[in-house]
């Protein structure tokens, strides 16, 4: 039995990259699928957000909420077992700690040393990848090409130009999932038909204006790891680099979200010839739990810790259905431009 008395709500969910930190995105939709009113009909992605996109998706044409519940906690179990042969392992005092930054990890900061010296093709030139292997091992890409599969939206940026793709479920494959989880200092550029790409966190973090306009929902949920505004000061280096990543993997996202407060915003008439902006949008960040994480921890797949991060996804999703949930199918949701500013 579900907390929403509504029934049919047909939603895209817009989930935001993060590493290891979609483990709480994971816990979030875990819990959001408890909820038969609830039905997907879309997801996009970026990074994590596409990975968790891609799986849920694949659970939903398989074998339905069930089966999409099912298919993330395979995905990241595995995720964690791969874990285990790389060099981002918590060492002894980070347990003792209950440190999650791997900083007391030799392992770890002895990898993070070489990859400031060297680049992904000189230590790691047979370009060996886990997500390759997981990702093989459990997406059937045909069953998502398939007419009744929810509509996908999985954003890689184009090294060349900077600018985005969006691949759809038609044009989808391992390595489109994996162009958008591509982080240049840890993984070679990934060639899709001839084009480089890296992270997609770089050029949309997630992409919301292209599902917004689909038609696939009228209500989009927007699931945010990173927060949109944080407090300083900013003095030492950690602070500083994470900070300005925070930033740099943001900017075009806020934009997004300014171009389309501003459409909401229009004219009546011209708002009624405007898919996006009779959108319901509505939102769900991660709290302190989350946010307040040293920026390493992204980098942390250790079966304790992304345990711990996906209970903490499902409850703060169950405080956002307590909360926000009404307003689901119905309502206005929130005001892009109370929340994203204007341009």
């Amino acid at each position: 039995m579900g907390m929403l008395d509504s029934v049919g709500i047909k939603l895209v969910a817009a989930l935001q990259g993060g590493g290891a930190h979609g483990a709480y995105t994971w816990g979030v939709l875990d819990r959001l699928l408890d909820e038969p009113a609830i039905r997907f009909t879309g997801f996009s992605g970026t990074s994590a957000g596409a990975m968790n996109a891609v799986v849920c998706a694949h659970g939903l044409a398989l074998g339905g909420r069930q089966g999409a519940q099912a298919a993330l906690a395979r995905f990241w179990s595995a995720v964690a077992d791969a874990s285990r042969l790389t060099p981002a392992q918590p060492g002894p005092l980070d347990r003792l700690l209950g440190d999650d930054s791997l900083h007391w990890s030799p392992g770890f900061r002895s990898f993070i040393a070489l990859t400031r010296v060297l680049s992904p093709y000189q230590f790691n030139p047979l370009n060996v990848n886990p997500l390759r292997d997981i990702l093989e091992a459990q997406i059937d890409f045909e069953r998502l090409r398939a007419p009744a599969a929810p509509r996908l939206w999985v954003a890689a940026t184009r090294v060349r130009t900077g600018t985005v793709r969006l691949f759809t479920n038609a044009e989808l494959s391992i390595d489109a999932v994996l162009a958008s989880a591509c982080l240049p200092s840890l993984h070679q550029a990934v060639v899709i038909d001839g084009e480089l790409y890296w992270d997609g966190g770089y050029s949309a973090n997630p992409p919301v204006r292209v599902p917004a306009e689909s038609g696939a929902a009228n209500d989009l949920l927007l699931v945010l790891l990173a927060p949109l505004e944080r407090e300083g000061p900013f003095h030492t280096a950690p602070e500083i680099l994470g900070r300005a990543s925070e930033i740099a993997f943001h900017a075009t996202f806020i934009q997004e979200m300014q171009g389309l407060a501003e459409r909401a915003a229009a004219p009546i008439w011209q708002r009624y010839s405007d898919p996006a902006a009779r959108r319901r949008y509505h939102l769900l960040a991660a709290g302190p739990e989350l946010t307040e994480l040293p920026q390493p921890s992204k980098l942390n797949a250790d079966r304790a810790f992304l345990d711990r991060l996906f209970e903490a996804g499902r409850s703060r999703a169950e405080a956002w259905l307590a909360a926000d949930g009404a307003a689901l199918g119905r309502g206005r949701g929130i005001d892009l431009a109370d929340v994203f500013g204007e341009l």
